[in-house]
């Protein structure tokens, strides 16, 4: 009639399409069809009032398809015409529109809304094409240089966009300037100084965070300006520190140099000195310099000494300027030796003094005034490179710094005669520095397995001053799981060791941010800081969680192979694979339900595989579980309960259970042709039977007590004249939604009675007999028919006598049930009960009414005696074969009389016995356990199977004694008790790599049997432990100038983990200066310490070395030990001679006694090595005598050779 309107099931649709998905590529068409089609078509239109086409909304992508199927149904087909570009548009609305062929037609629409999916074709694009900017120099840490920005087109982590710089980068910009991956923003990172570089060019990179990430770079022209940030550079380039008094004007006494590294004004220089002074500066013809000279004549009995300062003024804004001062003495002849107040003379100077600046005045009286006795001032310093330096006065050459040298020996002389006078400068730490780390952030990874008490050794800091104003303690930023220990190293100063002390985790928090701070003595105290930002890596600590407590879902039976039933869902809060969850079902899942339901391991969908079919079994109970992806893989089981739901999928089946093929003529109505059994497998309606059989017959089904039978009756008279054969059709049509509807065909043969007489051909006959015939001779024949057959129609003229007996059938349905117990495994032949005697049955009347049994199933186990009524046992039974693990196990029996009909149902119910013992799946299990599992956690072993029922089943288990485990047991009800293992105590593989556990079930026989699964629980190794070394403390000696490569000493530390976990490997703790990098290698497997440079013991004689210990694991654990070397002295350095004073003539008349020259050694071995013997020739009118300063000597004349001193010169070796 086309009274119904196409309808689609799914009115809105929406599909998730890439947008790379090529031309003509098939996009989905299930779900797009009408409803119609897919229930039942005889509900709604068919045929030219079907779905006849399908017409799609006006578009430029996608065009339609439509698949025509059988039975007139049409799929539509979405298809790709044109490729799609999400960039241009992120979704498409479609409508598809579905019209029967009615007139007019009606129609149905259904919205398709395709959202298109990114993929990675757009690279960040910069906001500029060139970015340029400009930096004053010395701007502040963190000061923001510029922020850049780029956009990326693509969805999702394809358009997350991230900056860093190129690899094309120096190392220099790294420590200069830093980029911020997120925002873009460059910020300055270290000092930028103008005078270093006046502009940098920056190479940076935009990337998106996709799989295979898109990449653009871009130049940043940074330009430094110039701040006046230096002041003026004074240096003497040529000095005279003593003048004569009576020197005239203009005579110059220095040369100096100014420079200023700043540019333009800033580096524009004017140089003065004080003005109530005799001397002036004059510039000189080259930029920059200048002359000392005197401007007025001197006078030494007025001021012998002047302090010039020299002033150095720039011309930037604000004004930078520097000074220094020199002292220039004013000489004057003098004829006796000078006395010096003190000797030697000690005085202290402190560091960060102004070049130039006096360091302190010697004073030295003299009375004399004789000009030819005139003494001169020598000052010489013992250098650092092993020279001498000679002044004419004391004063500062550079600015004195006390990290390199805090003690200043000078050694002074005079002359006629020679004296020699020795002074030490101590100089004095001023608080100018400031403490600083290596580096401003570290970033430490630390695994949440980490125990309490691990150590951690961090990077000490710097401070180059000395004694109080070095670094003095370390402080770390208030936190929960981290504290500070402080380790003092003597000289190396202390290292700063963080210790864990509350367990890390991840899933609370995933890093945790630290500032360590040193500070120094001074008053007030000086700091430096790093941040510490510790990231805590996962382990797989975290079992998965589903989403619900219980999965209950109802699902039709006979759903087709790929069907949805649930989809399952779980979650892990561990990262990385020990986050990912698949999916599976729990190992006790039987091979049955393994080959119905399936399980997507990534998704969690659990699918219709096989046919399911509720007469099957009507409930499922599934044990699924989600498992992680971690090297020790946590589990998590879970049930899910799907019930069945009936279709009526069975047509009736019927039966006839006893049947008479023929019945007498002159039955009653009532009388019982046959019994008739119906069964239909589908529940509820669907198994609701009505039996029927045509109208036009005298038969009837009359329904009995017992469900489902029915009894073929006479309804009416029979006449076998009229009808010899009836062909009944049985038909039986259940209740369900269509009715389903089977047949079944009888014939039923009406028997003869002799209810007919016979009748003659003719009546009266007349006939005629001749005379004389002879006797014996035929007289005539008579014929007479009768309607009944074979004897009933024999004739009297026969000589016989009709006779006939009529077998009357007496039906009775009987509705008693007998019941009967006995044990399985009975033997063959043993009596279960007299049946005729329990029924009330005449015993001598069973074999003439065919007493016997019809239950096709039971036939072969058991058998019923004609002779006595009793049924007995025709094999052993088994119960488990029967009855599999049912809780009661009936065996029907039906057993049948005949003349009359009487059917009797007997029930014997198997009684089972504890033949069997439990059995588990596997003699054997090994389980793998990572000793990070926390107590609680729970593993589910596959059940023991014990083929016996009830109180026969298994009833309990048990578990050996043990620490670390204990059983619980999950009852199942009908599937049984599963044993479920817990820890109850946290492993320790280096305590114990594995556990042997025996698992015991029970059943409750008396006495009960038992079966028994070892388990092998092996414990997976964690990174817990860190490398011990040997020793608490290496020392070794090593002679200096030991060749490269020589084996100092091997250390050796082990680490009770596994695998990757205890492999240990050797390096420098984080402490050791670049000097014992350049001394001194360790190999990393070995830990062999070599001779890599020059070990001299004049430098140092003794080395305090850091080692560290590390494991190979992702987060590796660190111990540290310190090797302590002492060098040995060899003779290796010959003795130094040095003149220290000498003059080189003497006159003749020199009385003896007299110094002609001092003379100093030095050897720089040690002990006896460094003990040195001075002497000279014996054939010389000189001695040598020994100083009251250690190694140091004078050279003397001690006579004059017959009153005359040798004209010729005096060679000397000394």
């Amino acid at each position: 009639l086309g009274n119904f309107s196409v309808t689609f099931c799914h009115i809105f649709h929406t599909f998730q399409l890439l947008f790379l998905l090529g031309l003509g590529n098939i996009l989905k068409y299930v779900d797009m069809t009408p409803c119609a089609p897919m229930l039942s078509l005889s509900l709604f239109s068919d045929g030219q009032f079907s779905v006849q086409q399908y017409k799609l909304s006006s578009n430029d992508n996608f065009r339609l398809e439509v698949k025509e199927k059988r039975d007139d149904v049409k799929i539509p087909i979405l298809v790709v015409q044109k490729s799609l570009d999400r960039e241009t548009a992120r979704s498409h609305s479609l409508i598809l529109t579905a019209l029967d062929g009615g007139k007019p037609p009606k129609s149905g629409n259904m919205s398709i809304l395709l959202n298109v999916l990114d993929i990675n074709d757009n690279a960040p694009v910069f906001s500029k094409d060139v970015y340029s900017v400009t930096l004053n120099e010395n701007v502040p840490v963190g000061t923001t240089i510029i922020q850049v920005n780029a956009t990326d087109l693509d969805d999702g982590t394809n358009g997350d966009v991230v900056y860093s710089f190129s690899n094309s980068m120096n190392q220099n910009i790294f420590n200069l300037i830093d980029i911020n991956p997120l925002t873009g923003e460059l910020t300055v990172k270290g000092l930028i100084d103008y005078e270093e570089q006046d502009g940098y060019e920056i190479e940076i990179r935009a990337s998106d965070k996709g799989f295979a990430p898109l990449t653009t770079e871009k130049s940043i022209n940074i330009k430094i300006v110039d701040v006046n940030d230096n002041a003026p550079e004074i240096e003497v380039t040529s000095f005279s520190s003593s003048i004569p008094e009576d020197s005239r004007p203009g005579i110059t006494v220095a040369l100096i140099s100014v420079n200023d590294l700043d540019s333009g004004l800033n580096g524009k220089v004017i140089c003065t000195i004080n003005e109530d002074v005799p001397f002036n500066l004059s510039p000189s013809l080259k930029d920059k310099m200048f002359s000392l000279v005197t401007k007025s004549p001197l006078d030494r009995e007025k001021q012998s000494q002047y302090e010039l300062t020299i002033t150095a003024k720039d011309a930037g804004h604000p004004a930078l300027s520097s000074e220094k001062t020199i002292s220039v003495v004013v000489s004057d002849v003098n004829d006796n030796s000078p006395e010096f107040s003190l000797s030697p003379y000690t005085f202290y100077l402190t560091e960060g003094n102004v070049p130039g600046a006096s360091v302190f005045s010697v004073k030295a009286s003299d009375n004399d005034e004789n000009d030819n006795l005139r003494h001169f001032f020598f000052f010489f310093l013992v250098s650092r490179h092993g020279k001498h330096v000679y002044y004419n006065s004391l004063s500062c050459s550079e600015k004195v710094d006390r990290v390199v040298s805090c003690l200043i020996n000078l050694k002074t002389v005079l002359e006629n005669p020679l004296e020699v006078h020795y002074v030490g400068v101590e100089v004095l730490d001023i608080n100018d520095h400031s403490p600083s780390f290596p580096e401003k952030e570290k970033t430490l990874e630390i695994s949440e397995s980490v125990l309490p008490g691990v150590r951690i050794p961090l990077q000490p800091a710097r401070d180059p001053d000395g004694g109080p104003f070095t670094i003095q303690q370390y402080k770390l930023g208030s936190n929960d799981h981290f504290r500070l220990e402080v380790k003092d190293k003597g000289e190396d100063g202390k290292i700063p060791i963080l210790i864990v002390q509350q367990s890390l985790d991840r899933e609370a928090a995933g890093s945790h941010s630290l500032v360590l701070t040193a500070l120094d003595g001074g008053k007030p105290v000086k700091s430096g800081e790093m941040t510490i930002l510790i990231n805590v890596l996962d382990i797989n600590d975290n079992a998965p969680v589903f989403s619900e407590d219980v999965y209950s879902v109802t699902l039709d039976e006979n759903a087709p192979v790929g069907t949805i039933i649930v989809h399952v869902n779980a979650t892990d809060l561990d990262d990385g694979p020990n986050g990912d969850v698949v999916y599976s079902f729990s190992s006790i899942v039987n091979s049955r339900l393994l080959k119905l339901f399936d399980i997507n391991p990534t998704t969690g969908e659990i699918t219709v595989k096989s046919h399911i079919d509720y007469e099957e079994k009507d409930k499922y109970e599934i044990e699924i579980q989600a498992s992680d992806k971690g090297l020790a893989p946590l589990s998590t089981q879970k049930s899910v309960i799907v019930k069945i739901v009936d279709v009526n999928d069975n047509a009736p089946e019927i039966e006839v259970t006893s049947f008479s093929s023929s019945i007498p003529e002159d039955s009653r109505p009532g009388t019982t042709v046959a019994l008739i059994s119906v069964n239909d497998l589908d529940s509820g309606l669907n198994g609701k039977v009505i039996c029927s059989i045509g109208k036009d017959v005298p038969f009837t089904l009359s329904p009995s007590l017992q469900d489902k039978m029915f009894s073929l009756v006479t309804k009416s008279p029979l006449d076998r004249e009229k009808m010899v054969k009836y062909e009944l059709t049985i038909t039986a049509k259940d209740a369900g939604q269509p009715p389903l509807s089977s047949e079944k065909t009888i014939s039923i043969v009406v028997s003869d009675v002799n209810d007919n007489s016979p009748e003659f051909s003719l009546s009266p006959y007349t006939f005629y007999v001749t005379e004389g015939n002879v006797p014996g001779a035929s007289v005539f024949s008579v014929k007479a028919s009768d309607n009944d057959e074979n004897d009933n129609e024999k004739g009297i003229g026969k000589g016989c006598v009709a006779s006939g007996f009529v077998v009357m059938f007496l039906w009775s349905l009987a509705s008693a049930q007998l019941r009967y117990s006995i044990s399985e495994e009975t033997n063959e032949g043993t009596v279960v009960g007299n049946i005729a005697k329990d029924l009330g049955l005449d015993k001598r009347t069973l074999k003439a009414r065919k007493y016997r049994i019809v239950s096709s199933s039971a036939e072969p186990l058991f058998h019923v005696n004609q002779n006595d009524g009793n049924l007995y046992v025709s094999r052993k039974i088994d119960r488990e074969e029967v009855c599999a693990q049912s809780s009661t196990c009936v065996i029907n029996v039906k057993t049948v009389l005949e003349n009359p009909l009487e059917v009797h149902y007997v029930g014997v119910d198997v009684v089972d016995i504890n033949d069997h013992s439990p059995v588990f799946p596997e003699d054997e299990k090994m389980l793998e356990i990572s000793e990070s599992v926390l107590p609680g956690a729970r593993f589910q072993l596959k059940p023991s199977r014990d083929l016996d029922s009830g109180q026969f089943s298994v009833q309990q288990y048990k578990l050996n004694h043990n620490e670390h485990f204990r059983l619980e047991v999950r009852d199942k009800g009908d599937d049984g008790k599963i044993p479920i293992l817990v820890l109850q105590k946290a492993l320790d593989r280096e305590a114990a790599r594995s556990h042997s556990l025996v698992l015991t079930a029970l059943d409750g026989g008396k006495p009960p049997k038992s079966g028994n699964m070892n388990i092998l629980v092996n414990v997976l190794d964690v990174n817990d432990n860190t490398a011990i070394f040997s020793k608490d403390l290496y020392s070794v000696m090593l002679y200096e100038n030991a060749p490269v490569g020589t084996e100092v000493i091997q250390v050796n530390a082990t680490d009770l983990d596994d695998g990757q976990n205890g492999e240990v490997v050797y390096s420098f703790g984080n402490s050791v200066s670049n000097n014992l990098f350049n001394l001194f290698g360790i190999d990393q497997s070995t830990g062999k310490i070599t001779v890599k440079g020059l070990i001299d013991y004049e430098q140092k004689d003794k080395y305090e070395i850091e080692i560290q210990a590390s494991d190979k694991s992702f987060a590796p654990l660190t111990t540290e030990n310190s090797v302590i070397i002492e060098i040995v002295d060899v003779n290796d350095n010959a003795p130094e001679i040095e003149l220290t004073s000498f003059s080189s003539s003497i006159p003749e008349d020199s009385r003896t006694g007299t110094t002609v020259a001092l003379i100093s050694v030095d050897d720089l071995d040690s002990g006896l090595n460094g003990k040195v013997i001075c002497s000279i020739g014996k054939d010389v009118p000189f001695a040598l005598t020994p100083s009251v300063q250690e190694k140091m000597f004078s050279l003397f004349a001690w006579c004059q050779c017959a009153g005359k001193i040798p004209t010729l010169a005096c060679l000397l070796c000394i």
